[in-house]
C-alpha cells in the first residue's frame, strides 16, 4: 500500500502535463488550469481500498483462512497470533520492509517514502535524499507535477549498481527534465518556520519546503520472535 500500486498512479499523473505539452505539436491544445493534490491523493486511497477488497475476496473464494492480528514465531512450525497458536509444515515470512533512517541531526524533519502517499499538501520545492530507484521515481513524480526537485546522492550518481550503460542514459534523460543532482548526502536538516535548510559537508546549503528520505528499506522483522529463536540475520537485515 506504500509502494508499487500507489506509486504507479502518481507516476501516471506526473506524465500527463508532458503529454499535454507534446499535444500542441499534433494540433491539440490542452490547457492545464491547476493541479489538485488532494484529489490525486484521495483517489489513490480509494483505489487501494478497492483493490484490497478484491484481494480479500480472492482469498475467501479460494478457501484461504485469514487470521487478523500480530503474528510471532514460536518454533519452526508454530505461529502465535493474539495468544492462539497455529501449526504448519511451512511458514513464510512476507512482512515487507520499512524505510531506513538517515542518521543525521534533524532527520526527524524528513518524511520517508511511506509518508509521501499521505501528504497534506503538495510542495513547491523538495530535496529527495537517496539515488536508487525509489528516489528516482519520487523525484520524477514531484518534478512532473511542478515541484522544484533536487536529488542528494551519496555516490554522486543516479541508480548506482544498475547496468552502467543503462544507468548513464537514464541519468542523462532524468536530469534533462529539470531535476538537479546534488553529488553529496546531507549532513544536517534544520527547520526554519515552514521550510527546511539542508546542510552538506562541503558547506553548501539548500532551503526547501520538503525533505524526503528514500535511502533504502530494511526487512520488517521486528517483534516476530526471530531473536528468541536464534535465527541468523545477515548484515543487510535479511534472514
Amino acid at each position: 500500500n506504500v509502494g508499487c500500486v500507489p506509486k504507479k498512479m502518481f507516476v501516471f499523473a506526473s506524465e500527463l502535463p508532458h503529454f499535454a505539452k507534446e499535444a500542441k505539436s499534433y494540433g491539440l491544445d490542452f490547457t492545464l488550469n491547476k493541479f489538485d493534490w488532494p484529489t490525486l491523493r484521495d483517489n489513490k486511497t480509494k483505489e487501494i481500498e478497492r483493490l484490497n477488497g478484491i484481494y480479500a475476496n480472492m482469498l475467501d473464494n479460494s478457501g484461504v483462512k485469514t487470521i487478523w492480528g500480530h503474528a510471532k514465531l514460536v518454533s519452526a512450525n508454530t505461529v502465535e497470533v493474539e495468544g492462539k497458536q497455529y501449526t504448519a509444515e511451512k511458514i513464510l515470512l512476507a512482512t515487507g520492509g520499512w524505510p531506513n533512517t538517515l542518521n543525521i541531526p534533524g532527520e526527524e524533519h524528513a518524511i520517508n517514502s511511506n509518508d509521501f502517499f499521505y501528504l497534506e499538501s503538495f510542495p513547491k520545492s523538495a530535496i529527495v535524499v537517496g539515488s536508487g530507484y525509489i528516489a528516482v521515481e519520487f523525484a520524477g513524480i514531484l518534478n512532473g507535477l511542478g515541484c522544484d526537485t533536487k536529488i542528494a546522492s551519496r555516490s554522486g550518481k543516479l541508480l548506482r549498481g544498475f547496468d552502467e550503460s543503462t544507468r548513464v542514459i537514464a541519468e542523462r534523460e532524468i536530469l534533462k527534465k529539470g531535476i538537479e543532482l546534488i553529488q553529496e548526502p546531507p549532513s544536517e536538516i534544520v527547520q526554519s518556520n515552514s521550510s527546511y535548510t539542508v546542510h552538506f559537508k562541503s558547506g553548501r546549503t539548500e532551503t526547501t519546503e520538503l525533505v524526503i528520505n528514500t535511502a533504502g528499506r530494511t526487512p520488517n522483522l521486528q517483534n516476530l520472535g526471530i531473536d528468541e529463536l536464534g535465527i541468523q540475520i545477515l548484515k543487510n537485515g535479511t534472514v
